[in-house]
């Protein structure tokens, strides 16, 4: 079929002129199925599927119409494609860069549009995106690409005092959803949540990472990257469907956690003890466990998580040397994880350590959460006021900006600090791998307990940012809710 971006103009012989009387004649053709489009200033009309064989066709009449404007909503099999989307046999198309989540065109003629498909060249396989699209109106059409997905259930999220209670906007963040049989029928949904999308209330994809999904306890972890979280808001939504036993799982879980928003590294920790803990990120930073084995997979703040016995457990990253992990002093960055300690002693357990001229958390020998950023030969930035707790969840976040740093726990910040040391150059030690578990300079001070959710950002996140993170992730939250089941 004849297509505008790999065919070129059409030649001579496929363009004709009507007379006064609106006839019209195409000589020379060989057999085949042929389409016919007519236009007259702003009127087409569009026939389809002229069937050529042999001698003279004759055609009835049509009547031009008006025009009407398609707006096609990019399914997510569309994401990081580039090529074209195109109506084969007609002259509509358009470049696709791979991000667009709607794509316009205008001026397209009443009739049947067979197939409308995203090809990349005109040797690579075309992949349908819709067929038999009937266009009987001049106002705009819209094709959603969701049509095949039988069940579908409303997201909020509540960020007034009534919720989070944060009050500022926060942009591309990724939104815990946890399903359970309270708020999702697991039963409806493919095996392992293939068929899961989420979309905006314009009916664009949104992307999403599926942390852990068991249909047998039904229980799942979602996350969804929402590209502004509006504050003071409790009208906020989007959608989630399922429902589709013909979809296939989404390749592009890794947009989440996107690079391009500061994401150096992030580990759910959801895999089962003792295999490779995977980085959410398009970094692959994995961690390598030591020691560790089925027993140490256990339930996490979020899913699953990993549990340390404080005395020979760690997962090492063993490429994160001289790599976008390491920082400078005077760098900006944000970690952050989620601890459950068990082991309080008035000993040194570190939690998550890049070596101790660079960064990590520990709980030091005052039994207090601390957060260090040191350089090697010139000496250590702590910041640490708040005791540590026992058996209890409690979420960490560092912060690093230039030559000061903050410490938060939970959603409160518990101490900051203005480095002694701004004249210093701005050099560091890059020669350790990040550990979680234990200092990564040597074995030692071995962390007793759950560790869950580890990240690296390479920018400063706000505190408004940071409370989203708490009031969102933590077990009894009420900022998302999953309504209007249908």
């Amino acid at each position: 079929s004849y297509s505008p971006p790999f065919d070129g103009a059409l030649s001579a012989t496929r363009t004709d002129t009507t007379d006064s009387a609106g006839r019209y004649q195409f000589d020379s053709l060989s057999p085949g199925a042929y389409n016919i489009v007519a236009v007259k200033n702003n009127d087409k009309i569009l026939v389809n599927s002229i069937v050529i064989d042999s001698g003279k066709k004759e055609i009835s009449d049509e009547v031009l119409k008006k025009t009407a404007t398609v707006l096609l909503v990019t399914p997510d099999s569309l994401l990081d494609k580039t090529g074209f989307i195109l109506a084969p046999g007609t002259l509509i198309s358009k470049v696709f860069d791979g991000t667009s989540v709607n794509v316009e065109f205008d001026s397209i003629p009443q009739g049947t549009l067979k197939k409308i498909v995203f090809r990349k060249t005109k040797s690579d396989a075309e992949i349908v995106l819709f067929r038999n699209v009937i266009i009987d109106t001049s106002d705009t059409i819209m094709l959603s690409p969701w049509a095949s997905w039988s069940h579908s259930a409303e997201i909020t999220i509540n960020t007034a005092q009534s919720g989070a209670g944060v009050g500022g906007n926060v942009l591309n963040f990724p939104v815990l959803v946890r399903l359970d049989s309270t708020n999702f029928a697991f039963r409806q949904a493919r095996r392992n949540g293939e068929d899961l999308r989420f979309v905006k209330q314009d009916n664009s994809s949104l992307a999403f990472e599926i942390e852990y999904w068991d249909s047998a306890t039904a229980s799942a972890s979602v996350w969804v990257k929402v590209d502004t979280v509006y504050g003071n808001n409790s009208s906020q939504n989007f959608r989630m469907l399922w429902g589709n036993s013909n979809a296939s799982s989404i390749l592009a879980s890794k947009k989440v956690f996107d690079t391009a928003a500061g994401f150096a590294g992030v580990w759910h920790l959801d895999e089962s003890g003792g295999t490779t803990q995977n980085d959410a990120t398009y970094n692959l930073f994995s961690g390598t466990p030591v020691e560790m084995d089925g027993a140490c997979d256990v339930t996490g703040i979020i899913g699953r998580a990993q549990d340390f016995d404080g005395s020979s457990q760690c997962i090492t990253v063993l490429n994160a040397r001289n790599s976008v992990l390491d920082v400078q002093l005077d760098s900006f960055y944000t970690v952050s994880v989620w601890v459950y300690a068990r082991t309080i002693n008035s000993g040194l357990h570190v939690i998550l350590s890049k070596g101790s001229a660079q960064y990590g958390f520990m709980i030091n020998k005052a039994n207090k959460w601390e957060f260090y950023a040191g350089l090697s030969g010139y000496g250590v930035d702590t910041t640490t006021t708040a005791d540590a707790s026992v058996e209890k969840w409690t979420l960490l976040t560092g912060v690093r900006n230039g030559m000061k740093q903050y410490l938060y726990v939970n959603e409160e910040l518990s101490d900051s600090t203005n480095s002694a040391r701004g004249d210093i150059p701005t050099v560091s030690t890059h020669i350790y791998d990040l550990v979680i578990g234990r200092q990564s300079d040597d074995e030692s001070q071995w962390f007793d307990g759950i560790i869950d959710e580890v990240r690296v950002q390479n920018r400063v996140q706000s505190p408004d940012w940071i409370k989203l993170c708490y009031m969102n992730q933590r077990s009894d939250q009420n900022m998302v809710q999953v309504l209007k089941k249908h």
